[in-house]
């Protein structure tokens, strides 16, 4: 019988929408360094070609794997204020701490899986989350 497979932003979503398996954050206050009396770091805006200058300093989220969580966490600080309405679109359970602190959750955070135990953490600069 033949075998039918979804159209590729099907398979996309329903990747992005799964069960989180894997950990990722990415943040402002690691890798920096002082440059011309401005403090630089690593987290590099493409349109800009500097490093980006938005409202969060450290990003969590929870994803399928370890490569969508890293993208997610990089994608979001490089959005700054548009991350949150784009975490809550792709269904991503995320944490985001501003400059000053606060947190921000989006979706099921912490998702079971994270209370569990469970997921892998997947950047050097990944963080314990407490059950």
């Amino acid at each position: 019988s033949p075998t039918t497979t979804a159209p590729p932003s099907t398979r996309r979503d329903r990747r992005w929408r799964s069960a989180a398996e894997a950990l990722a954050t990415s943040s402002t206050t690691v890798r920096r360094w002082r440059q011309e009396g401005a403090v630089r770091h690593h987290i590099i805006d493409p349109a800009t070609g500097v490093p980006a200058d938005g409202p969060w300093r450290t990003v969590s989220v929870a994803a399928a794997s370890c490569t969508d969580a890293n993208i997610a966490t990089t994608a979001a600080l490089v959005r700054g204020s548009d991350a949150l309405p784009w975490l809550t679109e792709l269904g991503l359970p995320a944490r985001l701490v501003d400059q000053q602190g606060g947190v921000r959750v989006v979706g099921d955070w912490p998702v079971r899986a994270v209370r569990a135990g469970m997921p892998v953490a997947c950047a050097p600069e990944a963080e314990t989350v407490a059950a």
